[in-house]
Formats: structure tokens, C-alpha cells, sequence
């Protein structure tokens, strides 16, 4: 629930975050446990 509070506040604030590389550039955790990013660099643009 914190999370999902989390996200919809990050959002709610600057709807056109988005990546700032691309998602295929973007290296991935190496676990077999977590699926993720090592980082997720975004550009927020405040309305």
C-alpha cells in the first residue's frame, strides 16, 4: 500500500516523468531473485 501511495504521488506531481535513456540501455540487476535496474535515470518535468 506505501508503494502504491509512493507511485501515485511521484506521478500525480510530474506526469510526464519519463526515461532518460532508453530502456534497452539500462542495465539490469544481476539476481535470480529481483527483476530491476542497476539505475533508472528519469527526466521530471514539474506542471
Amino acid at each position: 500500500m506505501e508503494v502504491t501511495l509512493a507511485l501515485e504521488s511521484l506521478f500525480g506531481r510530474f506526469p510526464d516523468l519519463r526515461l532518460a535513456d532508453p530502456a534497452e540501455e539500462l542495465p539490469p540487476v544481476a539476481s535470480l531473485i529481483s527483476n530491476g535496474h542497476q539505475r533508472l535515470p528519469v527526466l521530471l518535468h514539474a506542471g
